[in-house]
């Protein structure tokens, strides 16, 4: 087990803040204030592949950018904890602020911006291929709080404490620990995000089936027949506001609105709302417009084009002439 320990008190004060940058590789570096002397304490411990840094510091700005990744010989991620302090930046487009005690995951092969104030922390060099997952996660940028990340920040709290006093085969396996833990807090991001693409697709699939049949009467055995899915796949698809009900009203009331706006469509707003599934009158307009926030009937008549011609006609120059003979001789009284 190496270890390495830096202090700026024995630097010179104006050397001591371009001494430690030059041990920072992979991010450009800043001073918030450049005219406060850099005053900074680092350890630095390896464990195997593994490098634990124990640092604390002034006011700092971290910057890794898409060009510094394209020359960067290393494939890893950083995992810091704040044990005193606070940091907030940008994880390529997500913003993230962290206090103490919480965490931030970086993928290196990622950009990110980090501001840091006056405080401590311990940050951990993970090589990529030491966690063992099998497919890649869309981590980057600070971890959530759950039972994974607690048990984690617990743990380096505790390693911390005890990296003094291990022997070097104990300290290798407790490297080998936290690799686990860090694969631990990854694992539900990566199903996370596979349990969202499955709801979507299903939610499509939903919302495409009830399109084809919008004057069908839908029950939720039915459904989950026909999309060939759980009813716990369909009630995940579909989400808690509304439910499955929820669905397929505002696919019958999308539908009749685009009837609605069709100033060739003739049919009455009765006929249109029963063609799209309301077999009730009132219920349709109670529910249209508290979708829209206005009527069916205004919305027809904002969209109705007033003229004396058919909608459709074989011969223009004829159905012009008829329309003038209607308008010249009025209404048939028959």
């Amino acid at each position: 087990m190496d270890q390495l320990s830096f202090d700026t008190q024995l630097i010179p004060s104006a050397e001591r803040f371009e001494r430690w940058r030059a041990g920072i590789s992979d991010f450009a570096v800043e001073e918030i204030d450049p005219t406060v002397p850099f005053d900074g304490h680092s350890v630095v411990t390896g464990l195997g592949a593994l490098l634990i840094s124990e640092s604390t510091l002034p006011p700092l700005r971290f910057t890794r950018t898409a060009a510094m990744i394209k020359a960067s010989r290393y494939d890893h991620w950083t995992l810091s904890l704040a044990v005193a302090g606070a940091m907030h930046g940008d994880a390529d487009g997500k913003p993230f602020r962290i206090g103490a005690g919480e965490m931030l995951l970086l993928d290196h092969a990622r950009p990110a911006e980090i501001v840091t104030t006056r405080g401590r922390s311990m940050v951990i060099v993970l090589p990529r291929n030491l966690l063992g997952l099998g497919r890649p996660t869309d981590t980057h940028g600070a971890l959530p709080d759950n039972a994974e990340s607690r048990l984690l920040a617990a743990y380096l709290r505790h390693l911390s404490a005890a990296l003094p006093m291990l022997k070097p085969a104990s300290a290798l396996q407790a490297g080998r620990a936290l690799c686990e833990l860090v694969a631990a807090c990854l694992e539900p991001a990566a199903d996370s995000t596979r349990t969202r693409q499955r709801a979507q697709a299903v939610r499509e699939r939903l919302i495409a089936y009830v399109d084809a049949r919008l004057d069908q009467s839908f029950d939720v055995a039915g459904l989950c027949a026909a999309l060939a899915v759980s009813r716990s796949s369909l009630y995940r698809a579909v989400g808690r506001p509304g439910g499955i009900g929820g669905v397929v009203r505002t696919a019958r009331l999308e539908a009749a609105h685009r009837a609605l706006t069709d100033a060739s469509d003739a049919r009455s707003i009765q006929e249109i709302a029963q063609s799209v599934g309301f077999g009730d009158a009132s219920q349709f307009s109670r529910h249209f417009h508290a979708a829209f926030g206005y009527t069916a009937g205004k919305l027809r008549r904002s969209h109705a084009v007033p003229s004396a011609l058919p909608a459709q006609t074989d011969d223009a120059a004829i159905s012009f002439r008829r329309a003038v003979d209607r308008l010249a001789t009025g209404p048939n009284p028959g």
